[in-house]
């Protein structure tokens, strides 16, 4: 997916229509917006959620299983 731009504003990749695999999105500037892996359309293992500045949302990063946050 791009911006209108044409930077690039997500990768994701998929199996069966479903979100599966790694995948990255970012904002129009080039700073990672989120980034972690889905397993058939849900977040599983580490996620991490940036801000518009590079920061880290500690309340969205964490570790997932079957897209429910379980740790830090």
């Amino acid at each position: 997916e791009y911006y209108p731009s044409g930077k690039p504003s997500a990768s994701i990749h998929y199996t069966d229509g479903a979100p599966d695999g790694p995948q990255t999105r970012w904002y129009e500037d080039g700073v990672v917006q989120v980034q972690g892996t889905m397993s058939r359309g849900k977040r599983s293992g580490a996620w991490v959620y940036n801000g518009p500045d590079g920061t880290r949302n500690e309340a969205w990063s964490g570790t997932y299983e079957a897209d429910v946050r379980v740790g830090d």
